[in-house]
Order: structure tokens, then sequence, then C-alpha cells
């Protein structure tokens, strides 16, 4: 079986484990379901210049240009593909046509950045033209993936974080912040790590699956080095997880 995560809550599918669409609750005021079991100017920002030397080559592609995302087997960035939905999906560019895209991408990428300031993480807006990387993509409502359009974020568990170039989506209609943080959490799951189960939260993986964990989108999310997961998915990982520990293996370690 599989399980659809919705604000929060799950609902159980065919399928598996690893191909799990994973759906990042929004706020307090977010509806639940029952449990049964995210102008054309060109940003002005790219690479950190200080990125850490100890970096594996692995790289963090926010994508705001719009992206044609396909149905696959495994979920890999650099063909745009995903084994988290079952449709193909054309996704917008992020915030098309509105006067405060530039200032908005800018933004993201900032607060983005600024979570992941203790890891060797290099945040790039420029799709790389080799190596591995993880793709978040911008645009649009939930609504493209069938789900309700206030949908913050979407992504897939990758148990045991066997795949290596993994790709979630953010909307529109999420402040920066909270995009940021959304961001941070979709990479996480990327990595290999689920929502968690405690009410932290602050923690960048609150509200990913976790129907105990309501997140706060008002302030710049963190990671734990000893959290519950969610056990009801992955349930061949550990029952607690160190959010640090992976993404400083996945960005700095083979």
């Amino acid at each position: 079986m599989r399980a659809l995560l919705i604000l929060g809550f799950s609902v159980q599918l065919a399928c598996g484990v690893n191909q799990t669409p994973l759906i990042a609750q929004q706020d307090a005021q977010a509806p639940t379901v029952d449990s049964a079991s995210i102008i054309d100017a060109a940003p002005i920002v790219d690479a950190a210049p200080d990125a850490k030397v100890c970096a594996n080559g692995r790289v963090l592609f926010l994508n705001f240009d719009g992206v044609t995302l396909t149905t696959a087997a495994t979920s890999d960035a650099r063909v745009n593909q995903i084994n988290w939905n079952a449709t193909n999906v054309v996704v917008p560019p992020y915030l098309a046509g509105q006067a405060n895209r530039a200032t908005m991408i800018t933004d993201v990428t900032t607060k983005t950045r600024a979570i992941l300031a203790m890891f060797p993480v290099t945040v790039v807006t420029t799709r790389p033209t080799s190596g591995e990387y993880i793709m978040i993509a911008f645009g649009g409502n939930g609504s493209l993936f069938g789900f309700p359009s206030n949908t913050p974020a979407v992504t897939g568990y990758n148990c045991g974080g066997t795949m290596r170039n993994g790709v979630g989506w953010v909307a529109d209609g999420n402040t920066a912040q909270q995009a940021a943080n959304v961001v941070v959490g979709a990479t996480g799951i990327s990595l290999g790590l689920t929502g968690v189960v405690e009410n932290l939260a602050t923690d960048c993986l609150c509200g990913w699956g976790g129907a105990a964990c309501t997140p706060n989108i008002a302030q710049a999310c963190t990671l734990a080095t000893a959290v519950m997961r969610n056990t009801a998915v992955c349930p061949g990982d550990p029952a607690m997880q160190n959010e640090v520990a992976a993404f400083e293996n996945g960005f700095c370690k083979p």
C-alpha cells in the first residue's frame, strides 16, 4: 500500500511506499480529512559563493521557470521525472506575470539558504548541467496534481534514501518564509526523512505526514538531531530520525 498524505492526514492507495505522494500541511486553519491509515524577470540570485569544501557535488535546484513533470518508475530531477503522481503535470512558471516575481524569487532563495547555512548545501536557481541534484519546482496550485488548491507543497517518500535526484513541488500561494520552509522539508523527504509526529511546530518536517504536528509558517524552520518520525511509512527505517545528519550526509558525503 502507499499512503497519500493530505494536510497531515493519510488515506490508503495502492502500490509501493517509495512512490508515495506526500503533501505538506499548510497551517492551523487548513482543512482536514479523516485519517485512514507546495513577470518573467530573471532571478538575481544563484549559487552561494561560499559553498562548503566538503560538498559532494549534489546541489539543491530551485526551479522557478516552469517544467513538465512526467511519470516514471523512479523520480529523477535530471530528466524531470516523478514517481509520486499518476499523470504528467505541466508546472507553470512561478508567479507568472506578477510584478513581485523577481523579488519573491530572491526572498525565497535567500531564506532557503539561511535555513541551510550550517550545511554544505549549494542552492542554485539555474539548472545544473551535470552532477546530482534535488529539484524543487515552483508554480501553480494544488489542483495541478488533483489536490486542494491551497495545498502548499508535494513530494514523494524516498525510503532508505536510495533515489539521489528527488523532485518536489511548491505552490505560488505560499509566503516567502513558508515556501522556504517547505522547500527544506521536501528536500529532507528526498534525502529519506519522513514527517514527524512530535508536536514541534518549527521543525522543517512538521506537517509532512505527521498528523500530530501543525507547522509554524511564520518563522524559519529548524532541523533536529533526534525526533520521532512517522512510522506509518518507511517501516524499515529507525523510529527516530536525525535530520541534521541526513542533510550533512546527503550533501557532503559520497
